[in-house]
């Protein structure tokens, strides 16, 4: 794979430094999915299809809160960031008003779910893991990954969220034992989170010599100007897919969320080896276009080119050993869960174009194009995902995925070729 990209991308020094940080995110990616995939068949098999459900029920509703916190910064301040580079107090006073911005968020979202909790009856029978899992919000945000890819120095984070993993892992594994131990799970993962986003704020201070001050109202708005776009292209997209969990939540079961949870894990795992391609090449891409569309558009086609040799593998593989995959992972051979994989696992092939097109439409400055890109996207799944449900359970949500990905891959991909067809 990095060979690959290296004889079709990269032949300079700054170029041969995307594949380092490839190589980097990837190991990062690779371990952030291995340790989930190894202990969340152990989950499935301790806790129970139904305790496993209610942790994946909250985890999508603290999603929402996730979503918010980041804004648009992992791309619009990345940007910032990676055009700012040379310009040390331009990047602490990008720093400082992305951290008040997130920090005023963090809080803003605590008090929210509180009010959430105890307002709606299904979040408050299981009060405690919805704010034991806040701590995932708390630590997403204190980590400033858009900082260190704007930079360019992506193995600090790869250390720092590998010894996290690790630690959550072997807690996991030491303290969880029976369905009583529901509750350490979110705190385990929590605890994670906010040691991560602390590691990593000291190596920001230590090794990039970045300092926090308090930033006028107008360095704010500009941070928020800036990855407005982004951000709420970004709520729509995650209004239609972590909402279709939720929804599955409110009208089946716990059980029924976990059949379709572990699936979902499969395929979530398959499609995060694609984000440190685009993370990596990201920033890079940004400076590309700054100094010629044409190579930014032929940098562009080839990443595509990569991805639809891998989405097309996987799919193919994924279809075919669905069973299997399910057996290693739940335990035994469930073929409701085998059903929805098999289904679930066609949006690999396009799935990895979503970000791909998002991030050229950055590139670009076409930002707007992405929302209206979004927006319709929205639309499309929120038109179908309650009669799906109702009449097709989880296999519906799954069948809904795939067609969404198809709609969205053609709407975005004619919107690229439109913002780029002067070019």
């Amino acid at each position: 794979m990095l060979n690959m990209i290296k004889n079709r991308i990269l032949n300079s020094s700054d170029k041969r430094r995307v594949v380092k940080n490839i190589f980097s995110l990837g190991v990062l990616q690779g371990v952030s999915y291995l340790l989930p995939l190894i202990t969340f068949p152990y989950l499935v098999r301790v806790l129970g299809m139904e305790n496993f459900g209610i942790i994946s029920f909250a985890t999508a509703v603290i999603t929402y809160f996730i979503v918010v916190t980041d804004y648009g910064f992992n791309l619009s301040a990345t940007k910032d960031v990676s055009v700012s580079r040379d310009d040390h107090d331009e990047i602490n006073r990008i720093f400082s008003s992305v951290m008040m911005i997130k920090l005023l968020m963090t809080m803003a979202c605590f008090v929210l779910l509180v009010l959430l909790v105890f307002v709606i009856e299904r979040f408050r029978e299981n009060w405690l893991i919805f704010i034991l899992s806040f701590g995932m919000v708390v630590g997403q945000a204190m980590f400033p990954i858009w900082l260190f890819q704007g930079l360019e120095r992506m193995k600090y984070i790869t250390y720092i969220h590998i010894l996290s993993k690790v630690l959550f892992t072997a807690c996991v594994f030491i303290f969880v034992n029976d369905e009583d131990d529901v509750f350490l799970v979110p705190l385990f993962n929590s605890l994670g989170f906010v040691f991560a986003g602390a590691i990593s704020i000291f190596f920001a201070i230590k090794m990039f010599g970045v300092k926090f001050s308090f930033q006028s109202k107008r360095s704010l708005y500009e941070q928020l100007s800036n990855g407005w776009y982004i951000f709420y292209s970004r709520v729509f997209v995650n209004l239609y897919s972590t909402t279709n969990i939720v929804l599955l939540g409110f009208f089946t079961n716990n059980t029924i969320v976990g059949h379709y949870a572990v699936a979902e894990r499969i395929v979530q795992a398959l499609l995060g080896v694609f984000q440190p391609i685009l993370q990596a090449v990201f920033p890079f891409m940004a400076n590309v276009y700054k100094k010629s569309e044409e190579q930014f558009l032929s940098l562009f086609k080839k990443i595509n080119m990569i991805i639809l040799l891998m989405a097309g593998s996987m799919t193919v593989v994924t279809v075919i050993c669905a069973p299997w995959l399910v057996e290693i992972v739940s335990g035994d051979t469930n073929q409701e869960v085998s059903l929805i994989l098999a289904a679930l696992s066609l949006s690999v092939l396009l799935g990895p174009y979503g970000p791909s097109y998002t991030n050229g439409l950055i590139v670009v400055g076409e930002s707007q194009r992405l929302v209206s890109v979004v927006k319709r996207t929205f639309v499309f799944n929120m038109v179908f995902i309650v009669p799906f449900i109702i009449f097709f359970g989880a296999l519906g949500v799954a069948v809904l995925t795939v067609l969404r990905s198809i709609y969205h891959y053609v709407i975005i991909s004619k919107s690229f070729r439109q913002a780029t067809v002067a070019i």
